[in-house]
């Protein structure tokens, strides 16, 4: 009886599974979504129940099932598409296509010794891989949602509307939980927010990438007159988020960030628009800011200012880092350099490093600096991730000076100044996997650059786009003929 109810449980669970993958072959912006809000969600559950109940839930388990193997199939379906629209796609499926092989035939299998680990997918290899490949699978899925997407500019301003009132909770939860203690992390002997997350530095790079996204449609929305979304929600999002990547305290997330906002309105500074802003809403600023240190000093009892500047003469970590990057360099040879020692190999050399040394509480395992990291293990090969980065930076660059219109510039100078915070970033943290930011550049960027495509070579999925102001109406014969 019992084995009749498993094998009864299983037809059912296999009919339910292809069944949520045939709705997401035809709604593939619903993976988009999954990347955005659920993931975290999931990710939050996890470390809830790891850290309070000692169970492992395996949420990777979840990741793979509800979002790597239907993205995969997307991708494949779409190959010749996506490979033709986004020039920074090949650069990333290059690069996946050469972790794969290092994973598969030249791998250190790295474990981290101060976890309990229960099973293969929470192994520091797997865990390594899956977020790589996800950044690649963010990319096809971003992509394919706005090409197929009979109304992409619905899409668009359905997904922002989404994004500001969830990014907005959970802003609002890490404000209201810092002075309780809720959300929060004592590093170096800081109390830094965490939202989401089971460190600050995840959680502040990821409110500075998407903070950068906002930055980007502020300017988007007040250049459209046809009033498509709240722009008292996106003022209010923007501040919320604000205040939380300052409560995160992490000194490199407010650096890069400054660098790229001042970036970033030095790209439109052309548009009369953003001009008149800086006058009107720099009074705001200084007001909100104020506002703002009050409330942390009388919620606290401390001064901003006061904890900021000991957070920043605090060189504690980045001796650390420039300790650990010395060792891995010191370890290369030209050989090395071009074919790597292995994958997670330089995370084995970190752990062996700090396993006793009495400076650290707890033994290290990240590096820190993923340009090093990727080299060390994979060779200069693994470069190839910072490259499709450093498309979509190169590419948005020359995009805003051919823009047409101030719409179209602030999307590409968005594009710019997050690929500049993911590369900036990724020398000091860790950005290139194990943090959601990569997944949410890859992705956003991704759906900015569908927008507008930039020439008559890049092509759409045919049969499923309407000619329209927002969509592209450039489809080639041979893509035609190639996709019927």
């Amino acid at each position: 009886m019992v084995q009749l109810l498993l094998a009864l449980g299983v037809c059912i669970g296999c009919i339910a599974y292809f069944t949520y993958l045939r709705f997401i072959f035809k709604r593939p912006q619903w993976l988009v979504y999954f990347i955005l809000f659920a993931w975290p969600l999931l990710e939050y559950a996890n470390l809830c129940l790891f850290t309070y109940g000692g169970i492992n839930a395996h949420w990777r388990l979840f990741m793979i099932a509800l979002f790597v193997i239907p993205a995969v199939s997307v991708l494949v379906m779409n190959l010749k598409v996506l490979w033709r629209s986004i020039p920074s796609f090949k650069y990333c499926l290059l690069f996946c296509a050469w972790l794969m092989g290092y994973f598969v035939f030249y791998n250190n299998h790295t474990v981290d010794n101060r976890q309990i680990m229960n099973s293969w997918t929470d192994s520091m290899d797997v865990a390594m891989v899956v977020a790589y490949v996800s950044l690649l699978l963010a990319m096809a899925s971003a992509a394919t949602a706005v090409l197929k997407h009979p109304e992409p500019h619905k899409f668009f301003d359905g997904l922002n509307k989404a994004l500001l009132v969830f990014s907005s909770g959970v802003a609002l939860i890490s404000i209201i939980g810092y002075p309780l203690g809720f959300w929060t992390l004592e590093v170096e002997g800081f109390t830094r927010s965490t939202g989401l997350y089971s460190h600050p530095n995840p959680f502040a790079h990821h409110q500075g990438m998407l903070l950068l996204y906002l930055l980007g449609l502020l300017g988007y929305y007040h250049a459209e007159k046809k009033g498509r979304i709240s722009m008292g929600l996106l003022y209010s999002a923007f501040f919320l988020n604000g205040v939380a990547l300052a409560l995160a305290l992490s000194k490199t997330a407010l650096a890069v960030f400054t660098v790229c906002v001042v970036l970033w309105l030095a790209l439109n500074i052309t548009s009369p628009k953003v001009r008149k802003a800086c006058i009107l809403f720099l009074p705001l600023v200084v007001v909100a800011i104020g506002l703002s240190l009050w409330g942390f000093q009388a919620l606290t009892d401390k001064n901003f200012l006061d904890v900021l500047e000991a957070r920043v003469d605090q060189t504690q970590s980045l001796s650390w880092r420039e300790l650990v990057w010395k060792g891995l360099l010191d370890n290369m040879s030209w050989m090395s350099m071009g074919l790597g020692h292995g994958f997670t190999s330089a995370n084995e050399w970190v752990l062996q490093l700090t396993y006793n040394n009495r400076l650290n509480s707890k033994p290290l395992i990240l590096v820190h600096n993923g340009y090093i990291n990727l080299v060390y293990d994979l060779g200069v090969m693994g470069l190839l991730l910072f490259g499709s980065a450093i498309t979509f930076a190169g590419k948005g660059f020359l995009r805003v000076w051919q823009a047409h219109n101030e719409q179209e510039r602030f999307v590409f100078s968005t594009i710019v100044v997050m690929a500049i915070y993911f590369l900036a970033v990724s020398y000091f943290d860790e950005m290139a996997y194990m943090f959601d930011a990569p997944m949410v550049f890859f992705a956003l960027a991704t759906i900015l650059w569908c927008l507008y495509l930039p020439s008559s070579r890049d092509v759409c999925i045919p049969s499923l786009m309407p000619r329209s102001e927002y969509a592209v109406d450039h489809v080639t014969a041979e893509v035609l003929h190639e996709s019927s």
